[in-house]
């Protein structure tokens, strides 16, 4: 892994922003945010061009918000445009927290900043939590439509670990897919993408996608450089992707298998 330039990340006002030390986005693809005289430009984040084979894609991998720094998570979905958030953490795990609750509970609302959020549907699908989330900008008449955000949230899946039913997160990757599709018709946007760091479980989503875009193309794929490609885009990327592969029992050729079979597992 080439260790790029953090000058961004290192500097003394971010460095509380930064929920782990190691895990810094280089400054060649660190999502800016808009400055302002109040506001800083700053959040962990970085853009992932996992473009597929068959219409562009881009994520961003992002830290799990600190509280500090939620306000700034919105601020990034808002000014983005994004409309799909995918969280592959829980709040809590393991007694620590890996996570802050940026979102309200069903029913509620709260304001982070200059963006009110509200909480308008929740439904628990086994192995993640799909939520609508309505997002504003608060205190300015002439303000933007609400906008809708779909945020799906995968909940078995332990950190340094791998998911407890991987055909369970193939297919919820294929119900954000599927969602992303009817989407984007309209306007393209990044999918922004977190676990707790930002790295291990979000670079696995992010690399699934590659994978499973190739593979419809061009029937292969190619692990070892989808890594070396995610690596060069945000540090530390796909931490556990050897033990991803492992966890199905079976070699590269039963992973294929398992992901043409994934495709048509919409439901």
């Amino acid at each position: 892994e080439v260790k790029l330039p953090t000058t961004i990340s290192e500097m003394m006002d971010n460095k509380k922003k930064n929920r782990y030390k190691n895990i810094l986005p280089y400054d060649s693809t660190r999502v800016v945010l808009r400055k302002s005289a109040e506001l800083s430009d700053y959040i962990n984040a970085n853009f992932i061009d996992v473009s597929g084979y068959s219409q562009l894609r881009k994520f961003i991998a992002t830290q799990g918000p600190l509280t500090r720094t939620s306000e700034d998570f919105w601020r990034m979905v808002w000014e983005q445009e994004s409309l799909i958030i995918v969280m592959l953490a829980n709040v809590m795990e393991g007694g620590k927290a890996k996570c802050a609750k940026y979102w309200p509970e069903f029913g509620k609302s709260c304001t982070y900043g200059g963006y009110n959020v509200q909480t308008v549907n929740e439904e628990n699908r086994g192995f993640y939590i799909l939520r609508t989330i309505h997002l504003k900008e608060s205190g300015n008449e002439y303000a933007s439509p609400t906008r809708k955000i779909q945020h799906f949230q995968y909940i078995r899946w332990p950190d340094h670990g791998v998911p407890l039913i991987t055909s369970s997160l193939i297919r919820m990757h294929n119900k954000v897919n599927a969602e992303y599709g009817d989407l984007v018709k309209d306007k393209t946007f990044p999918i922004i993408v977190h676990c707790s760091d930002g790295a291990g479980r979000s670079g696995v989503f992010c690399a699934l996608n590659n994978l499973i875009q190739r593979l419809r193309a061009e029937d292969e794929i190619d692990v070892f450089r989808t890594v070396k490609d995610l690596r060069d885009m945000r540090p530390h990327m796909v931490r556990s992707f050897v033990s991803f592969i492992s966890s199905l029992h079976f070699d590269v050729d039963h992973f294929v298998f398992r992901l043409q079979g994934g495709f048509n597992e919409i439901s």
